[in-house]
């Protein structure tokens, strides 16, 4: 007798990305052809301001939609609407596409078993930039006071640039903490969310307000006013390319989206 097929859908965005996007789509073919009993949706919101054809060849239901650039999370939520029955899948994973992702997901999905108060879960997102796995992101909650130091930063973009440059610094330094097991988190990092049924089921959504940063707490609050928890889960593996959108940022309108995005953070989560 033949298991239920899983189902998955992957909504991405891309943003004058098209290198990074053909690799990712490709990786999803080679994980999707390395497993069986998966039925797969995904839908790529196109936000570039330079359009290009995406042609591909898949085994696997493929839409792509034109978009203006309003943001990562716009995007996202842009492309989830565009599902025509949300509740019939497993899980909805949301990610940008500088990303490949690991021969094995599918399999290791399967086998996966995740209490039903597991709202998202946070693969193992390997750097090769910096050569660590960027999740977990954040274990615990932050205080509120390192938010007020981030926003007296992010107010004088000559701070904030050195400050960028010396995390830089410390994470081509670091001796990151590993987790080999599945281990609860506060939050995890925002270049791929799973999501899994229970989080929509209770009312949790995707429509964040702002155009840049703090995705990964607004959906990690959420998460908390739920009554859910978030779980970094190593044996779902992705390799991270480096954040090819952002980067092309000067850092003055970077230090301008993190401090919308910190104020943002303080005035809901923290008052």
């Amino acid at each position: 007798m033949n298991s239920k097929a899983l189902e998955i859908a992957i909504v991405c965005v891309n943003h004058n990305s098209y290198c990074e996007l053909n690799l990712f789509i490709d990786s999803i073919q080679k994980a999707l052809l390395n497993s069986d009993n998966v039925n797969l949706v995904l839908v790529i919101v196109d936000n570039s301001s330079n359009k290009k054809e995406i042609t591909v060849g898949v085994s696997y239901d493929l839409t792509v939609i034109d978009s203006v650039n309003d943001g990562y999370m716009a995007g996202l939520n842009r492309g989830y609407q565009s599902l025509a029955d949300t509740s019939i899948y497993d899980y909805i994973i949301a990610s940008n596409v500088d990303l490949e992702m690991k021969s094995t997901f599918f399999q290791e999905i399967k086998k996966s078993a995740y209490p039903e108060d597991v709202l998202v879960i946070g693969p193992s997102i390997y750097s090769r930039k910096y050569h660590i796995d960027m999740n977990p992101q954040r274990i615990y909650r932050p205080k509120k006071n390192k938010y007020l130091i981030n926003e007296f930063i992010f107010s004088f973009p000559q701070i904030y640039r050195l400050q960028r440059f010396i995390s830089k610094y410390k994470k081509n330094k670091s001796n990151a903490t590993k987790y080999p097991y599945a281990t609860e988190m506060y939050a995890c990092h925002g270049a791929v969310f799973i999501f899994t049924s229970e989080f929509f089921n209770r009312m949790g959504t995707i429509d964040y307000p702002l155009f840049l940063y703090g995705e990964e707490i607004f959906i990690a609050e959420q998460v908390r006013s739920l009554g859910g928890r978030i779980i970094y889960d190593p044996n779902l593996e992705f390799l991270d390319e480096g954040s090819v959108s952002t980067s092309k940022l000067d850092y003055k309108r970077l230090a301008k989206e993190h401090l919308k995005a910190t104020r943002f953070i303080l005035k809901n989560y923290y008052p």
